[in-house]
């Protein structure tokens, strides 16, 4: 936001945050508050006024500087700026979640080919024409400077497998079929394009037993120069 313009301010913990750029780079700014404590504050009723309170409180301000012809901001983009996170229940919170242990899978169509890190989106995830199916937050990884995607993709691909591994782990019946399924008619998505390298061998071996069975007394054919094990 700072970037494109907007001042940029948030107050909690009876401080003030004062976001700007210097020489094109990020600088926060951090003054105590003065303001004494109120001897009682009704949190509904300072709500319902949109009043907040510094020690108590969080509160960001975004506006257009001073100098700036540009319109206040529209409601469009302000919904458009919840969604770049998780926890704003109905803008950005999504309806099918499984958490795991090493990240998010989410299941919910709406998210779908969107990447989260911590919770925080990050909006140039993919590569050109290739885009996830599902859509995943991340524990833990290295971004660009304007954290916009992750820096390593390799570290990104193995974030996933592991991921996937640990739904199939923890919902056998469930995920296994949707993660073969992706394999199968999807091996060019990002989800799985790099499984071959990252899966580990008794998730393969889980794989070829599940398509074993699928195939039952028929005859099944194996292309070992295949990219997709």
């Amino acid at each position: 936001m700072v970037r494109s313009g907007f001042e940029v301010e948030l107050s909690a913990s009876r401080r003030y945050w004062h976001f700007g750029l210097l020489e094109s780079r990020l600088f926060c700014d951090i003054k105590p508050s003065n303001q004494p404590s109120p001897e009682s504050s009704d949190p509904r009723g300072d709500m319902f006024r949109l009043r907040s309170r510094v020690e108590r409180d969080v509160t960001v301000e975004i506006r257009a500087p001073k100098e700036s012809r540009k319109n206040a901001v529209s409601l469009a983009e302000f919904r458009t700026w919840l969604t770049v996170t998780l926890d704003i229940r109905g803008f950005s919170h999504p309806s099918d979640v499984l958490e795991t242990e090493v990240g998010d899978l989410i299941l919910d169509p709406d998210f779908h080919s969107r990447v989260y890190l911590k919770g925080m989106r990050l909006p140039c995830s993919g590569s050109g024409l290739k885009q996830y199916r599902f859509a995943y937050n991340f524990l833990q990884g290295k971004v660009n400077r304007d954290r916009q995607i992750l820096v390593d993709r390799d570290e990104e691909a193995n974030m996933v497998r592991r991921i996937w591994e640990a739904a199939i782990w923890k919902h056998r019946t469930a995920f296994l079929p949707i993660y073969v399924g992706l394999l199968r008619n999807s091996p060019e998505a990002l989800d799985v394009e790099s499984a071959t390298h990252f899966l580990q061998s008794s998730t393969k071996l889980l794989i070829w037993k599940h398509l074993r069975g699928e195939a039952g007394d028929d005859k099944f054919f194996y292309n070992e120069a295949s990219s997709a094990e």
